[in-house]
């Protein structure tokens, strides 16, 4: 505290200090206005923010849930997607096992077709063969056949030529013993008269010989001579026994089997069996 000399002082100096808190009051109460003023507007301002905050989050909600419905319908709409696209997957996955299955049977199926296609393959070389050797064996049968019936020909020939030959025999045989009798009642008629005569022995022995070397003599002229089998040149498919030409190697083959097998005739009858056999292929 200030220490006063008199009253006088004191007043004044309390008056000063009146008069200065006056002015501080003064300055206070500008201030405070101009606070109050500045608060004011401040307020004035925060009001409108706020109306404009208000708006804008009323706006804000009407957004929000217009989001809300437009998500909540997104995901509805997502959701029957999702199920759709899973029920899509689901019946995607079954076709491709079902797929699968299939391709599964026709690889099965290929299978099966190749495994009886090499069969067929192989049955039909197997038929091939067997057929081309049933072919060879019908050309060889066609030609022993040809052959048997050129034979059998032959042989009807033979057989007549034979009952021919066997007729001339008969008819040459009748001249010989009526030869015969004419030359014994000869020999007896010479040997009458010779048995008077001297030196008839002699003339008797050489009489009979003289008649059986002309019996040799015309049966020789009687007998045909064998004819010479005609060559046909030299190849790789003619017979080495009758000089037979054939065609292939199956026919010799069969050609040679029916030398093996060929009854022995006269060498003229061969020769006539060869010159037809020749004229026939």
């Amino acid at each position: 505290m200030a220490e006063f000399k008199d009253k006088d002082e004191e007043i004044k100096y309390w008056k000063e200090k009146c008069i200065e808190l006056e002015k501080d009051l003064a300055e206070l109460s500008e201030s405070s206005k101009q606070v109050e003023n500045e608060l004011e507007a401040l307020l004035q301002d925060a009001d409108k923010n706020n109306k404009e905050l208000r708006t804008k989050n009323n706006r804000m909600k009407l957004d929000f849930e217009t989001l809300q419905d437009k998500l909540s319908q997104f995901q509805e709409d997502s959701f029957r997607q999702i199920e759709e696209l899973q029920q899509a997957n689901t019946t995607f996955q079954e076709r491709e096992e079902n797929y699968k299955k299939y391709i599964r049977e026709l690889e099965q199926k290929n299978d099966d077709l190749e495994r009886s296609q090499r069969e067929t393959h192989t049955s039909y070389r197997e038929y091939n063969e067997k057929f081309n050797g049933a072919l060879e064996k019908i050309a060889i049968l066609q030609d022993e056949l040809c052959e048997k019936e050129s034979l059998k020909a032959t042989v009807q020939r033979l057989k007549d030529e034979a009952s021919e030959l066997r007729q001339e025999i008969k008819i040459q045989e009748k001249k010989m013993l009526s030869e015969q009798e004419k030359s014994a009642a000869d020999r007896r008629r010479s040997s009458f008269r010779l048995a008077t005569m001297p030196g008839s022995l002699d003339i008797g022995n050489t009489a009979p010989n003289k008649n059986k070397n002309s019996a040799q003599n015309l049966r020789k002229s009687r007998s045909p001579e064998p004819p010479r089998a005609k060559t046909m040149g030299v190849s790789s498919l003619c017979c080495p026994t009758c000089g037979r030409r054939c065609k292939n190697k199956s026919g010799l083959a069969s050609h040679m089997r029916s030398h093996k097998t060929e009854p022995s005739v006269p060498l003229a009858a061969s020769s006539r069996t060869r010159r037809r056999r020749s004229s026939v292929h």
